[in-house]
């Protein structure tokens, strides 16, 4: 979920499901103050809107190409699609939609680097850059970067919440949200390393009563499900008959009750949420522990990583470096909510720092805790049914030189990737609501084309 805000009023946009470069997608996205609804078709080609919320099956075809499979970013009446760059400009409460230049408060500079500039150097001038986009309340966060597994830069600029009160560092904690995915997995791989379960066992196997009898932990994993990404909505229509905080063992029930596969397992690869949300009540099953709890004893405590947790609404306490995710305009700054959807975890719900980042993305290399099969199994591109290959592996998509994930929900939009062949990582953090992210990222990238020659 993303609420991002305009210069005028605070909209509300409800993402409910998100994978940057899917292959087959569908995203809707809620503007309550617009009045609209709209939608991406499963290929990602043609919008959709409606007038009412109240019925989700009527949906008005108004036939607006889309030439890429994701929108990322709703921000007052403009949408942008990623993959073509444009920015759409929603009118007539949103029965048109036309193509419009980038406004001036959503465009990100390139990072001024002059030519033949050394790595030291480049790093300096990135660091100034993003020095300047916060002082322009572009980008509220942290950057870590890696080369040949040496930090060259882990720098945070901006405010731990609303109050700007508290500067970030280092050791901050970003809800991650969908980053989150790639823990929830080594989560699972740590059980498989213990022998407690099976990467290729059916999730029946571990939770009585699935009834879903072919999908395996590996469909999970890898987005092959064919279970659809629809728990929220499911929640949502069924929250008569469940407690004030939606929980792991909600999900599957809800699943079991409600879900009609989509797909068999293995024929496609589809982005869904509740793939993980699954893996998670499965870790709780498998281990006898709160996903929470077992997450804390088997990852993140041993491997150092001091600042990382699972935290929803049913953890006992904040942690005192916990970041808040808010929403800005300029210099006004409001705090965000978390909904009763927020007592899951696996799909999301992983807080981590700079620091713990460090640590991260050494774990991939080898570690004391997953063998090293197991860490490959997570890196490679799956086969599918028909021979081909989908890319995505163990909550990370997975590229020919690069490794990488992101993730959105209430203010924070998270990024990482991995470039194995120069041992180089990238790590973006925000958690101010902010619709820049991807454009940030790509700059940095470009920036660094030194270090990154293939990730533009």
């Amino acid at each position: 979920m993303d609420v991002f805000c305009s210069g005028v009023v605070f909209l509300t946009v409800l993402i409910f499901s998100f994978h940057e470069k899917a292959q087959s997608q569908t995203l809707s996205i809620s503007v309550e103050s617009a009045g609209f609804r709209l939608k991406m078709d499963q290929g990602g080609r043609r919008a959709y809107h409606m007038q009412s919320s109240l019925d989700l099956n009527e949906w008005v075809d108004i036939g607006a190409p889309f030439s890429f499979a994701t929108i990322t970013d709703s921000y007052e009446d403009y949408i942008l699609i990623n993959g073509d760059s444009n920015f759409y400009r929603v009118v007539d409460n949103g029965a048109v939609f036309d193509n419009v230049n980038s406004p001036e408060w959503l465009r990100i500079d390139p990072v001024p680097i002059p030519p033949g500039e050394g790595l030291p150097d480049q790093i300096a001038s990135l660091h100034n850059w993003l020095e300047a986009q916060f002082k322009k309340f572009k980008f509220n966060g942290g950057v870590l970067i890696v080369h040949e597994t040496k930090v060259l830069l882990a720098k945070a600029y901006g405010f731990t919440d609303h109050t700007a009160e508290k500067r970030l560092d280092s050791r901050s904690a970003f809800p991650l949200a969908s980053v989150s995915k790639q823990f929830t997995a080594a989560g699972v791989l740590r059980l498989a390393d213990q022998g407690k379960l099976k990467l290729d066992d059916t999730v029946s196997t571990h939770l009585s009563g699935f009834i879903f009898n072919d999908v395996t932990v590996r469909h999970l994993l890898n987005q092959t499900s064919g279970l659809p990404d629809e728990y929220m909505d499911l929640a949502e229509e069924h929250s008569s008959e469940l407690g004030d905080i939606l929980t792991i063992s909600d999900v599957v029930d809800l699943v079991n009750r409600h879900s009609v596969a989509e797909y068999d397992p293995g024929e496609v690869m589809e982005y869904s949420n509740t793939n993980y949300v699954l893996l998670a009540a499965i870790v709780e099953a498998v281990s006898g522990a709160a996903f929470e709890d077992f997450m804390r004893e088997e990852l993140f405590r041993p491997l150092g990583m001091k600042d990382a947790r699972v935290w929803n609404l049913l953890s006992e306490d904040f942690s005192p470096n916990q970041v808040f995710d808010f929403e800005q305009v300029n210099d006004e700054r409001k705090p965000m909510e978390i909904t009763w959807l927020d007592g899951v975890a696996g799909d999301g719900a992983v807080l981590c720092s700079l620091n713990d980042f460090i640590i991260w993305d050494r774990f991939w290399y080898g570690n004391p805790i997953v063998s090293d099969n197991l860490l490959q199994e997570a890196l490679k591109s799956p086969e599918l049914n028909d021979g081909s290959k989908s890319d995505y592996g163990f909550g990370w998509i997975i590229e020919d030189d690069r490794q990488w994930h992101d993730g959105s929900w209430l203010g924070s939009n998270t990024y990482i990737a991995r470039y194995p062949g120069s041992r180089s990582c990238i790590v973006v953090l925000d958690n101010s609501s902010n619709p820049r992210v991807d454009d940030i990222v790509r700059q940095i990238e470009v920036a660094l084309d030194i270090i990154l020659p293939n990730s533009f």
